[in-house]
């Protein structure tokens, strides 16, 4: 049995490129207050290129996460509790 690649070719875990940008991370915890469901990152990302971590478990797109149109921001099926912690990874968009 074959041993699946798990890093991209630029070292990170985001999928292969389709764009020129860059891989960024954003802590979205101070947006969190019990009440909000979407979510702002702070440059456009990469359609596709997105992954959300909810108290570090990885939520699905398309199950728990929906992209927004706008490629900046993001909306989760449920409501984070103030305190928890929430955070973005994605692939920076060039345009």
């Amino acid at each position: 049995m074959g041993i699946s690649k798990f890093f991209n070719d630029q070292g990170g875990t985001i999928p292969e490129s389709k764009g020129s940008g860059s891989e960024k991370t954003d802590d979205l915890t101070p947006q969190v207050n019990g009440q909000k469901t979407t979510f702002t990152v702070s440059e456009k990302y990469v359609a596709g290129a997105l992954r959300v971590y909810y108290n570090g478990i990885r939520q699905g797109i398309g199950d728990a996460v929906t992209e927004d149109t706008d490629r900046m921001s993001f909306t989760l099926d449920f409501t984070p509790l103030t305190g928890d912690k929430l955070l973005a990874d994605y692939e920076k968009s060039d345009q």
